[in-house]
């Protein structure tokens, strides 16, 4: 069969031939002849390609009469005009492996050649083809929901798709990197080198590797083996599914062989799994769909509703590259391949990159480069998902807000996608908003003494073809008293998201707008009266991503899974690591307080993202002639590593996945001395989830802390008890500076007459929360005064407070009520140990 005899038009002397024009569907017309059709021609001036050389005298003829035709804007004419016959129609389905191949596509124009492979898998018929005088390759798909004709041509960068879906016939002249993960000049077949980047591992697996666990089939049979992690599931009964393989599978499936695919288990274990079943999980949050490991959740869904994503050293779908994918492929229950597996940075990008693909999703390059492998911003490097970035800590989807962006196809620079959009129309829905994004409809919260936690999903709608960012609104009914905690963020490995908060008061006035920008979670903590206020949270960008040597990213890719905490203890430093020592941070990446994870189950403090190459620490400066510390890592074995020191001598290093471990230096002496606590990132690939968790502190001079307090005096308990019996409560005796085993003064005193109170406190104790409280019943208090350790309290209005000092550490506060203010008759004074 001669090329140029591959598709001519039904009635020669109308010049018609096929232009795709992406995202788009237009009907031609042509006064020369009107007839009914059955077929839609998508029309693409950018891939208007000159491919049958022996008539191109016509084509371009044609080209100019549909230029001249259409208006600048091409608005789509009314109707279509060139009756042709089925283009894929079902009498394909009669071609059985060794049958000789004809397809007669319009009027007498005809594909020739040899069926080499047919898969039969539930619903859906494959069958390859190997065209007549080794011209390439055709691959037939027909399923319940839509038929398919992918079209190859030995050497040449010019494809071919056909397809009928919702009752419409397609016919698009493309290119082979359009049609799959390729570079835009690359050919048929595809060469290595010419495909996603292979990072890092460059071992190869025979097809014929032992070790695949499933029954030959589709990439979908039966699971007989485990998926080496723990069950997992990002959005369970979600119409739509994305599962991801590591333990290998037997695939049987014409689109990458004629002959059965081994593919081996991917050699990850159970926590590796698990951090980019996370990761890939947050790129794909903003959308109704279900990543999971889950087995049996992929079987159960619809065949074009679900995809399978397969990691494996095993590379015959593309010897030498890294990932491999068919474009627009999502609902032809298909396969898309992982090869990198080096680092799970390089795995979770390769994976959510060629999930893209199949969602419709071409390469973001910068450039000449294809492949954009990103910039960094000082504390954080960024790439996009669909570019090539290697060692980058943070990817994102893109619709191309950086300098000098670029699509390339056949040489040719397109436009840029709104890779939300686009993956919407073309397989999975957006999410529906979890939270409103105004003041009227704001989630309701209420603070008072325990922590609030809620998650969310920084999500994407669609308007008008074009995505439209979230905004989550919370009405906080705050009851305490003192400083507001605000904590808004994700901890989780591969995490997207970067949140700006803005807090308002009841009338919606702005309290404050917090958008750092060394970390992309906020922390912030603000003295409040009791009432009513908003806070609202929406996607940042960072640093300047357009400027000539771009940095930062903008807000369009910081979605993602995020956890909201308002607490009214302040989570600091310090009280997240139980010390009363004050943390420095050193350095532009803070570690942070967070509670997802701990040793103690309440808090500890964990570093911030840490880039290539950066270093976050943080220090305390103790006269203790001891020190014990928990801590935890899960970081790349010998490269990216935790260190300990006293003064400038490193005295512990850790590196790798380590559970909670403890360590302890003793006979340190009694002269002042600086701890230090550094993680240090190296320069190349990342492991684990890039994570270090330090909790539980503990030092010999810290004799003002409850714990040690209470064991120093041979005491037990939570403080509630009387041990002198002189009717003050060993935790009060404790907050008050007095001795728990001797008879001693209330540390309260009241007059009545002027409804005034005093209360005599040591400020060292900066372990506890003090509260002062009134109430008319016993029953109902109400909180007019609140200070955190040593700090100065914070008044209701209403109630003014005079401090006299009687010691270095030890004040008397009188409360003093406004005149025109009628207190309550009792009060009362609430202490909380915070550990």
């Amino acid at each position: 069969m001669k090329k140029s005899a591959i598709i001519l038009p039904l009635i020669p002397f109308l010049g018609i031939y096929f232009i795709h024009l992406k995202n788009k569907e237009y009907s031609l017309r042509k006064d020369i002849a009107q007839v009914d059709l059955p077929i839609k021609l998508r029309l693409d001036q950018r891939k208007r390609a000159h491919i049958f050389n022996d008539f191109s005298r016509r084509r371009e003829a044609f080209s100019r009469s549909l230029d001249s035709a259409l208006p600048v804007k091409y608005e789509a004419p009314s109707e279509v005009l060139f009756n042709l016959p089925p283009l894929v129609p079902d009498q394909l389905l009669k071609f059985q492996k060794g049958n000789q191949f004809h397809w007669q596509v319009a009027g007498e124009f005809e594909y020739l050649g040899e069926v080499t492979a047919r898969v039969d898998q539930g619903t859906t018929t494959k069958i390859a083809v190997k065209l007549a005088g080794d011209e390439g390759r055709l691959v037939y798909q027909k399923n319940p929901f839509r038929t398919t004709v992918r079209v190859f041509y030995e050497g040449e960068s010019l494809a071919h798709r056909f397809f009928y879906e919702d009752g419409d016939a397609y016919a698009i002249e493309t290119t082979v990197a359009s049609l799959r993960c390729a570079k835009s000049d690359a050919t048929y077949p595809v060469l290595e080198g010419f495909g996603k980047p292979r990072i890092g591992q460059k071992s190869r697996v025979n097809h014929n590797a032992k070790g695949a666990r499933r029954a030959p089939g589709n990439g979908n049979s039966a699971a007989t083996g485990y998926n080496g992690a723990a069950d997992f599931q990002s959005n369970p009964g979600a119409p739509t599914v994305i599962y991801l393989d590591f333990d290998g599978e037997v695939v049987n499936d014409p689109d990458w062989s004629d002959n059965v695919i081994n593919a081996a288990p991917a050699g990850l274990d159970a926590s590796q799994i698990h951090a980019i079943m996370c990761a890939v999980a947050d790129d794909y949050s903003v959308f109704d769909v279900n990543v999971t490991n889950v087995r049996a959740v992929f079987d159960a869904t619809p065949s074009n509703r679900r995809l399978m994503c397969i990691s494996t050293p095993t590379d015959d779908a593309d010897p030498g590259g890294g990932g491999v994918a068919f474009g627009d492929t999502f609902r032809d229950d298909s396969v898309c391949w992982n090869f990198n597996l080096d680092a799970m940075n390089v795995a979770t990008a390769t994976i959510s990159h060629e999930v893209g693909h199949t969602l419709g999703l071409d390469h973001d390059g910068r450039g000449t480069n294809e492949y954009y492998n990103g910039h960094t911003n000082g504390f954080e490097s960024w790439a996009p998902i669909m570019g090539g970035g290697n060692g980058t800590t943070l990817f994102h989807w893109s619709r191309g807000e950086y300098n000098n962006f670029s699509q390339l196809d056949g040489g040719n620079n397109i436009a840029t996608e709104d890779d939300y959009v686009i993956m919407s129309q073309l397989g999975i829905d957006l999410r529906a908003d979890d939270y409103e994004d105004n003041f009227v409809d704001a989630h309701p919260i209420v603070v008072d003494e325990e922590t609030v936690t809620l998650s969310g999903i920084m999500g994407v709608r669609a308007q008008n073809g074009v995505s439209i960012l979230d905004t989550d609104v919370f009405r906080v009914d705050f009851r305490g008293l003192g400083l507001l905690s605000i904590y808004a963020g994700s901890q989780e490995y591969g995490s997207n998201v970067d949140l700006r908060m803005r807090l308002y008061d009841s009338s919606m006035n702005l309290l404050h707008d917090e958008n750092p920008t060394s970390i992309r979670s906020t922390h912030y903590q603000v003295e409040l009266q009791p009432g009513i206020y908003y806070i609202s949270l929406t996607g940042a960008g960072a640093g300047n991503p357009n400027a000539q040597n771009p940095s930062g990213w903008t807000s369009y890719g910081a979605t993602g899974n995020y956890q909201l905490k308002l607490s009214r203890a302040p989570l600091d430093e310090s009280l997240a690591l139980g010390t009363t020592k004050s943390i420095s941070q050193l350095g532009p990446i803070p570690w942070e307080p967070q509670n997802l994870i701990a040793f103690d189950e309440q808090h500890s403090l964990q570093n911030s993202r840490t880039g290539d190459g950066q270093t976050s620490a943080f220090s305390m400066v103790s006269s203790s002639p001891s020190i014990s510390f928990r801590y935890k890592l899960s970081t790349e074995q010998n490269f990216d590593v935790l260190r300990f020191y006293v003064d400038e001598n490193q005295r512990g290093s850790w590196s790798g996945e380590i559970d909670w471990a403890s360590f302890t230096l003793n006979n340190l002496g009694t002269n002042p001395k600086t701890f230090r606590w550094e993680y240090e990132r190296d320069n190349a690939a990342a492991g684990g989830t890039n994570t270090v968790w330090i909790d539980q502190i503990v030092l010999q001079d810290e004799a003002t802390r409850f714990s040690s307090w209470m064991a120093d005096n041979g005491l037990s308990g939570n403080g509630s008890a009387d041990a002198d019996g002189d009717t003050v409560s060993d935790l009060l005796e404790y907050a008050s500076g007095s001795s728990p085993t001797l008879f001693t003064h209330s540390p309260f005193r009241i007059d009545q007459m002027n409804q005034q109170f005093e209360f005599t406190r040591n400020r060292s104790r900066s372990d506890l929360i003090t509260t002062l409280q009134v109430s008319d019943d016993l029953e109902n208090w109400t909180p007019y005064a609140s200070a955190l350790g040593g700090r100065d309290f914070y008044f209701k209005s209403g109630v003014t407070g005079l401090s006299e000092s009687n010691s270095a550490d030890i004040s008397t506060l009188r409360f003093i009520p406004d005149p025109s203010t009628s207190l309550k008759r009792f009060m009362r004074v609430q202490l909380k140990v915070i550990e």
